[in-house]
């Protein structure tokens, strides 16, 4: 009997969390083997996974969990274990008010709970404990951890650090002399700033350092038989996004978790979407450069998404498909779309990550509610709903870096050839100018730029040009059928591509649909 479209027919949900196709579908990619490896090598030190929206950050984390007989897997989750801590804390709302640069004090709340994390599930707590009773030579160790009355190991440590942090501040500041604390706005930041960094350093960075070491010198053995992933997953989440010290919360984080560099069985995995990672580097004067050794990033080729499409496409229709007893993406999609092959037609107005593609496909089932076999009208129906989604989508994905996002991607459509150079856009600069001008978003700083005197055209357009391919949207033409867009070894425009031709992406270009 022939297999029946359905709108519910689906090759998975698009969040990893609830995909119930991931476990058997997973596609083992290179950004996953070098996750597992331990042996020494660059690979060892790959550990923050980079990615777009969609891409399928959490589905690797997500997966590492089957590994289980092989890998102790454990996540932290920021929300609860960490920023809970601090965000309604009135002394650290001042401070932050008062321009102190938390990032130190905020690096140590991290390295705490990342510390006890692992003693937990490498060790356990009791055992730890009880060897550092018998080590002489650590009895400032045994001391400063006996100090907490035994919540050293539990989620109260953060509320004890985060008191004993505002009293020796408040009563150090108490202290200063009339002549100091009447002295300017600037020198009394100084001062404060002063205070924090050297308490941080002296009673919980420096202890807690003492403590990796100590832990690296008797349980770092290489031959252990269940090396420990450590994940932190949960830093594009609503909580972090609409707070004005995200960037400064996840910069402390990436300092923080090189302080276990050197642990050769332990391994701390922080996933982060790319617009986040790239507002920490624009908001904290952050060398990337730095990073890089550690970054993963997640970028998927044609073939690859093919692969998973066949995985899921296979488990949802095998033995079912009328026409193949394993069914694969070419097989379901053998048409024509506009006079090219269905399947090139779907990938083109992906941006080549999962997400995208397993929308799009469902969205055709969707389509073909009733019938057995599809066609070219389902592909074009799909694809109105699969971009009013993806649209969506990316708008929320860069809203926080440029709050006028909305009017930039509308924008695009005020061009009329797909393909198009920095000349085309310029002649068309007035319609520009009064289409942003009209949102007056002045919390974006291309809609400040347009009040300024002194902003040229050509500092307004190739600034355009820069988002436009940053987000996606654009690529840059290197030769017939072959577009580059942005990617996380380019993800900017360099000064010598404004001059070249671009072309608006498949799904972005509406006028021919």
């Amino acid at each position: 009997m022939a297999f029946t479209f359905k709108k519910t027919t689906s090759i998975g949900n698009l969040e990893a969390e609830t995909d119930f196709f991931l476990e058997n579908c997973f596609i083992e990619t290179d950004a996953y083997r070098s996750l597992l490896t331990f042996e020494k090598g660059g690979e060892f030190f790959k550990r923050i996974i980079v990615g777009r929206t969609g891409s399928g950050k959490t589905a690797l984390i997500k997966h590492l969990n089957v590994e289980s007989t092989l890998y102790k897997n454990e996540s932290i989750e920021a929300e609860k274990t960490i920023f809970e801590y601090v965000r309604n804390n009135i002394f650290i709302t001042k401070l932050i008010q008062d321009k102190i640069d938390l990032r130190i004090f905020f690096k140590a709340l991290w390295v705490h709970v990342i510390l006890i994390k692992i003693i937990e599930i490498d060790i356990g707590k009791t055992t730890f404990l009880e060897n550092l009773l018998h080590k002489q030579d650590k009895k400032d160790l045994r001391e400063y951890i006996e100090s907490y009355e035994g919540n050293f190991f539990d989620d109260e440590a953060l509320t004890i650090i985060t008191k004993r942090f505002k009293d020796s501040v408040e009563a150090e500041l108490d202290t200063l002399p009339a002549s100091i604390s009447a002295k300017s706005i600037d020198e009394t930041e100084k001062r404060t700033q002063s205070i924090t960094n050297n308490y941080v350093n002296r009673e919980l960075l420096s202890k807690q350092k003492k403590i990796i070491t100590y832990f690296q010198s008797e349980y770092n053995v290489s031959n252990k038989q269940k090396k420990i992933i450590i994940n932190i997953d949960d830093l594009d989440k609503s909580w972090l996004l609409t707070r004005n010290i995200k960037y400064d919360f996840i910069n402390a984080l990436l300092d923080a978790f090189k302080e276990f560099l050197d642990l050769k069985t332990i391994k701390i995995i922080v996933s982060i979407r790319t617009d986040i990672l790239e507002g920490v580097y624009q908001n904290n004067l952050r060398q990337d450069e730095k990073d890089k050794s550690l970054i993963i990033p997640i970028e998927w080729s044609k073939s690859e998404i093919i692969e998973l499409l066949d995985s899921r496409l296979i488990a949802l229709l095998e033995d079912k498909y009328q026409k193949k007893k394993l069914p694969k993406f070419k097989d379901i999609f053998d048409f024509k779309v506009k006079n090219m092959p269905a399947y090139d037609f779907i990938l083109h107005r992906t941006m080549l990550r999962p997400r995208d593609a397993i929308e799009f496909v469902n969205c055709c089932f969707q389509a073909a509610d009733g019938e057995t076999e599809l066609r070219e009208e389902h592909v074009l129906a799909a694809e109105e709903t699969y971009f009013t989604s993806r649209k969506k989508a990316l708008v929320k994905e860069w809203q926080s870096i440029y709050p006028a996002i909305q009017a930039y991607v509308d924008l695009i459509q005020i061009i009329e050839k797909q393909e198009f150079t920095k000349s085309t856009i310029k002649a068309l600069i007035k319609t520009i100018k009064q289409t942003l001008l009209e949102t007056c978003n002045e919390q974006d700083s291309l809609i400040c730029k347009l009040f300024e005197e002194r902003c040229s055209e050509e500092s307004l357009l190739d600034e355009i040009l820069d988002i436009w391919f940053t987000i996606g949207i654009i690529g840059i033409v290197k030769a017939e059928n072959v577009v580059i867009y942005s990617k996380y070894e380019k993800e900017h425009l360099d000064i010598s591509d404004y001059d070249k031709t671009f072309k608006i992406h498949d799904l972005y270009w509406r006028r021919n649909s």
